[in-house]
């Protein structure tokens, strides 16, 4: 297939992976989305979206962000590019730079006016739907990234700034060292309309926490990123990512760290 402007690529493996094609700066068309899942050999066209974008960003399960210029700047889809939430400002913005932590939570640096020079890091906890600033620049942002719990900020004459990713979100962590990975059966089970799920950490990882139905296909990511060694407690609220609440039935959660995977079962009961 021949593909016109490539604007960015994301792979998720060796295998997988997504890129968006576009119009150029000027232009204010759509974004045609492509799939591989051979190492690129054949792309497969998923979907048009409204909105033209620069930057695709590979955020959580097959959750992709895109971010471009007009008045509809960010887009979101949970379901590896077939589905698009886009996100509507009051005036025109340009995406400067995305940096996911989870599906659902991250940055996104913007330009604050077509005619400013001021740009601004916003923050989301529910895909894009709302967005939080945090912070206000005179000067240009060009790039953003988190790693190892700190968000990274560059732009034009030699801005760099960091921060500490402080999240305050209904994951729990004690002081106490356990002895070795452990996974908990969730409480209340069978449970409606929540359920606290609870694990033990042996060291610092890298964690991923995300519930399947039971067919296999993926419904929310509840924790995905670096946590420290220890008891962790996270409330699963019975919603989708799309925040829809679920129907009654049988649910997984797998939890999986570098050198650690399980999966339990749970039941949903309205």
């Amino acid at each position: 297939m021949k593909i016109p402007l490539i604007n960015s690529i994301r792979m998720k493996d060796e295998n997988i992976g997504w890129a968006n094609s576009s119009p150029p700066h000027d232009g204010f068309g759509d974004t045609d989305v492509f799939k591989t899942e051979n190492g690129g050999i054949k792309w497969e066209y998923i979907t048009t979206f409204r909105r033209p974008t620069l930057r695709l960003k590979f955020a959580a399960g097959d959750t992709l962000w895109a971010g471009g210029w007009g008045f509809e700047v960010f887009a979101a889809s949970p379901d590896g590019g077939k589905t698009w939430l886009n996100t509507d400002w009051d005036n025109y913005r340009y995406v400067a730079g995305l940096s996911p932590y989870t599906g659902k939570i991250g940055w996104m640096a913007s330009q604050h006016d077509f005619k400013d020079s001021t740009y601004q890091l916003n923050f989301t906890e529910d895909m894009g739907a709302t967005w939080t600033k945090e912070l206000e620049i005179k000067g240009r942002i060009v790039d953003l990234e988190n790693k190892d719990g700190y968000l990274w900020l560059v732009g034009y004459n030699g801005l760099i700034m960091r921060k500490k990713i402080d999240l305050h979100t209904d994951v729990v962590v004690t002081k106490e060292i356990p002895a070795s990975f452990e996974v908990y059966q969730n409480y209340p089970n069978p449970f409606n309309p929540a359920t606290t799920i609870e694990y033990n950490l042996q060291i610092e990882s890298n964690v991923k926490l995300e519930v399947y139905n039971s067919i296999g296909q993926l419904i929310n990511v509840l924790v995905e990123g670096y946590q420290s060694a220890g008891r962790q407690r996270v409330t699963w609220n019975g919603k989708d990512s799309f925040g829809n609440s679920v129907s009654s039935g049988i649910y997984f959660y797998r939890i999986k760290t570098n050198s650690f995977s399980q999966v339990k079962k749970m039941l949903l009961i309205k």
